[in-house]
């Protein structure tokens, strides 16, 4: 826990990408792994969906919580759409 802190000690900023929701890891991750499926023309080494689901499975309780607690903490925070475009920016005073 040490390190981490001495590593946000060096920020001078913290920029938050603000997903709509845990719903958008599984979509977008999806979608990763079907573009490179079809870029590589097979489906070697990816990922079934049932893979995918248990491999986002251990991120979910820290993406909720970063969801819910980094808005507030970070000095920009850039709210993404469900296209990954940027809805709306909103910086700490």
């Amino acid at each position: 826990v040490a390190v981490y802190a001495q590593w946000f000690a060096m920020l001078n900023a913290l920029i938050f990408l603000k997903i709509p929701g845990f719903e958008q890891v599984a979509q977008w991750r999806g979608q990763q792994e079907d573009e490179t499926k079809a870029q590589a023309g097979h489906g070697k080494g990816l990922m079934s969906t049932a893979q995918l689901h248990r491999f986002i499975q251990h991120y979910e309780r820290l993406t909720r919580h970063a969801l819910d607690v980094l808005p507030q903490q970070a000095d920009a925070c850039l709210e993404l759409d469900s296209q990954h475009g940027v809805a709306d920016i909103y910086y700490r005073n």
